[in-house]
């Protein structure tokens, strides 16, 4: 069982204009093999980075997204409250979920010859999914401004260099 090839696509790019393009596309061709970082391409070619996109108008995470999160916050709270041990479960969830996208993975993969191929793609983004919105809940759960925190981080990620620091 072989999964269709992904498109051509960079998750830092989100120009419409280019989501067509190809890695030899002349647009990209010189640049994208010259070692540059996303941040240097964007300033060369003013291709808009994903953060640039990321606002209150458009987040990473919906705000019907974020109410979901919230409302299963509610229910764990009134369930288990939040104290200390509780959220300290709630991180250690995103333990299990990982492994559970992991054990999903090694499914596709057929690597257990006991057990051959177990899982399939959607399995596996069905899990990673799971790590997701366990995590938005785990965070929903330490800070105030869930929303804002990440995309702040986010913004702090795509700003790092992509290459190795020279000393």
């Amino acid at each position: 069982m072989t999964a269709d090839p992904l498109p051509f696509c960079d998750p830092l790019w989100t120009d419409p204009e280019l989501d067509d393009t190809t890695p030899d596309d002349p647009r990209l061709r010189d640049l994208r093999g010259q070692g540059l970082t996303a941040v240097q391409l964007h300033t060369i070619t003013d291709i808009p980075l994903a953060t640039d996109h990321l606002t209150e108008r458009n987040p990473m995470i919906s705000t019907e997204q974020w109410a979901t999160i919230r409302s299963l916050v509610a229910w764990l709270d009134s369930e288990n409250g939040r104290g200390p041990d509780e959220i300290s479960l709630r991180i250690l969830k995103l333990t299990e979920e990982a492994g559970e996208a992991a054990q999903a993975w090694i499914g596709v993969r057929g690597q257990n010859p006991r057990k051959g191929v177990t899982h399939t793609a959607a399995d596996v983004a069905d899990e990673l999914c799971d790590v997701i919105v366990t995590a938005a809940v785990a965070l929903t759960s330490v800070v105030d401004d869930p929303a804002a925190h990440l995309n702040s981080k986010l913004a702090e990620i795509a700003a790092r260099p992509r290459t190795p620091e020279v000393a």
